[in-house]
């Protein structure tokens, strides 16, 4: 379980320093790498932000990030339904 919070985090971490490397001289939206991680947050998530890529490194960052993200939370959900079924098949 922690390597599969390691991995998402650093993934995300990864993409929003990409993103704002990429996009922080020519995004006017994009104003400090906090907005960069929130950036990355919402859209691996899959819930999107207000700020919108202009670099082609962004777009394909933002492509990238919500198939991860799709990839990696049904897994997260499999770990925490099989702690569950663990715990009830222990009593």
């Amino acid at each position: 379980m922690a390597a599969y919070i390691l991995t998402v985090t650093m993934f995300t971490y990864i993409s929003a320093l990409i993103f704002y490397d990429c996009e922080i001289g020519v995004n006017s939206a994009l104003k400090s790498f906090g907005e960069a991680m929130w950036w990355a947050c919402m859209n691996v998530t899959t819930v999107g932000a207000e700020i919108f890529p202009v670099t082609t490194t962004g777009k394909v960052v933002c492509v990238i990030l919500p198939i991860v993200g799709m990839m990696f939370f049904p897994i997260f959900t499999v770990y925490i339904s099989s702690y569950y079924d663990k715990k009830e098949s222990d009593k």
